[in-house]
C-alpha cells in the first residue's frame, strides 16, 4: 500500500502547475477515497453474506434475565458465538480469498490505466538534483513543513481516535451498539458531501483559515461525546458536525502541502517532492499506529475483556476519555500549530506569482 499510496498522492504536483487545478485534483482524489471506503464496506459485507460467513458477534443487548438478574451465558451458547475462523473456516476462507482476488484485480487494472493514461509535467526545477539524505536534512529543518505536518497529524489523530473506539463507546457507554453501522454511514456520507462545501469555502477564505475553522467543528462533537447521558439521536448530529473536521483533514493538508513545497523550492532552489510526501504520509501513519497501541494498552489496564458483556466501570471511563478528552486535547495542539503556520492565503498567492515569473 505504501509503495502505491505515496506516489499516487504525490502525482497531484506532477499533473499541473496551477494551484487551483491542484486543489480540484485533491478534492476529487479524497472524494473517491471516501467513496471507495464506503463501497469497500458494502462489497465486503456482500461477499461475506454470499458465502454465508457473516460474523456473529457477542450480543450484549440480548442477555436473558431471570428473577431480576442477568443470566450468565452458558458454555454451549458461547461455543455458537465463536469467531468465524473456528466455526466455519471454509466459508471464511472462501469469502476472504474471493474478496482479496477481486480487489487485487481491480487494483492492478486501475494502476495500469493510470500508468498508461497519466502524463507528468516537468517544472523549472527538476526533482532529481538532490540526494535523499541531503534533501531529508533540509526538509526536517524547514519550519513551515514541520508545523504543517504537526498540525495535520494532530488533526487526523483527533478524528481517528474517535472513530477507532466508536463501536466500543456505543456498546459499553451508550449501551446501544446496533446503531454503529448507521452512525458510521452518516459520518462517511456527510464527509463526502462536505468535501464539496469546504472546497468552496477554501477558495473564499483560504486553506489555513478553513483548516482552522474545520478543527473547531470537532468541539461540539467532543462535548456531546463527553455527555454520557445524551440521547442517541444527538450522536448523529455530532457525526454530521464532526464530518466537517474529517473533510478538512482530507482536503486542506494535501492542498497546503504543494504550496509548502513551492515555498521551499523558491527558498532553496531544490524540489524533493517525493521526500516531502513520504515524510508527510508516513509521519501520520506512524503516529496513528502508536496511538492504536496505546488504546489497546489503556483498555487492557482498565480491565476490558472482549469476551464479556459486562465490563467494569473503569472501562466506560477509559473509553469516554479516549473518545472525548484525548481528541479534544490533540485538536488544541493542531489548532495552535495552524496559528503559527506562516504560509497563509496571501503568501500562497505571492509564491504563485514568483513561480509564474520563473516559469514563463
Amino acid at each position: 500500500m505504501t509503495a502505491s499510496r505515496i506516489p499516487h498522492t504525490a502525482l497531484t504536483v506532477y499533473l499541473t502547475l496551477n494551484q487551483h487545478e491542484r486543489d480540484q485534483l485533491t478534492k476529487y482524489r479524497t472524494l473517491f477515497e471516501a467513496a471507495g471506503l464506503l463501497l469497500s464496506i458494502l462489497f465486503q459485507s456482500g461477499i461475506t453474506a454470499l458465502f454465508g460467513a457473516t460474523k456473529n458477534k457477542l450480543d450484549c443487548g440480548n442477555s436473558t434475565i431471570f428473577n431480576g438478574s442477568i443470566d450468565n451465558m452458558t458454555e454451549d451458547f458461547m461455543n455458537t458465538m465463536r469467531p468465524l475462523d473456528t466455526a466455519v473456516p471454509i466459508n471464511v476462507a472462501g469469502a476472504y480469498m474471493t474478496s482479496a482476488g477481486i480487489v487485487a484485480l481491480i487494483h492492478i487494472l486501475t494502476s495500469l490505466f493510470l500508468f498508461f493514461s497519466v502524463r507528468e509535467i516537468v517544472d523549472v526545477i527538476p526533482t532529481s538534483e538532490t540526494s535523499f539524505m541531503k534533501a531529508f536534512k533540509m526538509i526536517i529543518r524547514y519550519k513551515p513543513f514541520m508545523i504543517l505536518t504537526a498540525a495535520t497529524v494532530a488533526s487526523i489523530l483527533a478524528t481517528q481516535s474517535i472513530q477507532s473506539v466508536l463501536e466500543l463507546y456505543l456498546t459499553h457507554v451508550k449501551k446501544n451498539h446496533t446503531v454503529f453501522p448507521f452512525l458510521a454511514g452518516t459520518l462517511i456520507i456527510s464527509t463526502m458531501i462536505l468535501l464539496f462545501v469546504w472546497a468552496i469555502i477554501m477558495r473564499r477564505i483560504g486553506k489555513k483559515k478553513s483548516f482552522f475553522i474545520g478543527n473547531l467543528c470537532l468541539i461540539p462533537t467532543v462535548i456531546i461525546i463527553l455527555i454520557t447521558k445524551s440521547p442517541i439521536a444527538l450522536l448523529f448530529v455530532a457525526a454530521a458536525i464532526g464530518a466537517n473536521t474529517v473533510a478538512c483533514g482530507y482536503i486542506m493538508p494535501w492542498g497546503m502541502l504543494p504550496e509548502c513545497i513551492d515555498a521551499f523550492m523558491l527558498e532553496t532552489g531544490r524540489r524533493p517532492v517525493e521526500i516531502f510526501y513520504t515524510f508527510f504520509f508516513l509521519g501520520a501513519k506512524l503516529v496513528q499506529a502508536l496511538y492504536a497501541g496505546l488504546v489497546q494498552l489503556a483498555l487492557g489496564e482498565s480491565g476490558y475483556d472482549a469476551k464479556k458483556c459486562e465490563q467494569p466501570e473503569s472501562v466506560a471511563l477509559t473509553i469516554s476519555i479516549l473518545m472525548g478528552a484525548i481528541p479534544g486535547g490533540v485538536l488544541i495542539l493542531s489548532t495552535i500549530c495552524l496559528y503559527f503556520y506562516p504560509i497563509d492565503d496571501e503568501r500562497a498567492k505571492q509564491i504563485q506569482l514568483e513561480l509564474k515569473t520563473m516559469r514563463y
